[in-house]
């Protein structure tokens, strides 16, 4: 009565069938040294046998990298760094400083604006909603994705002009080709991305698809849900 996980194959030294034999070969001898010494089966002494080593095993790893990427700041409209490369299980985790800034998924074509199922216009990719943080914050708040493959991941900030003003991010962008993340920060500068983001400028977080290339796990601390109109105006 014996059972394996991960036997090898018929053949192989630590088959299964391999493993059924030596427990059967070991129980006959136990059988025959309690028959010899005391003449009724089952009675006498017996020797414990010495186990078979089992095979080692490798874990799979089931997480990632974190990665930090710095959104805005004083002065400051960019993406820090601005693109990065991230394998499968890799978190992207996006610190939000000081002013008001949105990390909102597009595509490459339209670098402004969200992105969305080209069949029925729904919104499929991730977006963090406004995060506005006043200049004495010392507690960022943050917002995560994981990557789910190594496509090519665009997006931007959704505050006003800051995307027609440059302020575009890339993941795993093909540097070689002409879709590389310069051409993609032109783009959105050509465009201006001025329409894109009026239609967008009360959107809130949404978790992306499966087509995305990522998807929003977690939301960091300092999240503002009212600001009074004197605040806002502060933080544009």
């Amino acid at each position: 009565m014996v059972h394996a996980i991960n036997c090898g194959a018929d053949g192989a030294p630590n088959s299964f069938t391999n493993f059924k034999n030596a427990a059967l070969a070991i129980g006959a001898q136990l059988k025959a040294n309690a028959q010899s010494s005391s003449g009724y089966p089952g009675y006498g002494t017996s020797t414990t046998p010495t186990p078979t080593p089992s095979p080692t095993t490798t874990p799979v790893p089931t997480g990632g990298n974190t990665i930090e990427v710095i959104v805005g700041g004083t002065n400051n409209l960019t993406f820090t760094p601005s693109r990065v490369s991230a394998a499968p299980h890799d978190t992207v985790k996006f610190i939000f400083h000081v002013k008001n800034h949105t990390v909102t998924q597009s595509s490459f074509s339209a670098p402004c604006a969200p992105l969305t199922d080209s069949t029925t216009g729904t919104r499929t990719g991730f977006n963090s909603g406004y995060m506005p943080v006043g200049s004495d914050t010392t507690d960022f708040p943050t917002y995560s994705i994981t990557v789910n493959d190594t496509t090519p991941i665009w997006a931007y900030c959704g505050q006003a002009n800051h995307c027609g003003s440059g302020m575009v991010f890339a993941i795993n962008s093909d540097e070689s080709s002409g879709r590389n993340f310069a051409a993609f920060q032109a783009l959105a500068k050509t465009l201006n991305g001025t329409a894109s983001n009026n239609s967008t400028s009360s959107n809130n977080g949404t978790s992306g698809s499966a087509d995305s290339g990522a998807v929003s796990n977690s939301v960091g601390g300092g999240l503002v849900i009212a600001l009074g109109a004197a605040l806002v105006g502060s933080l544009l």
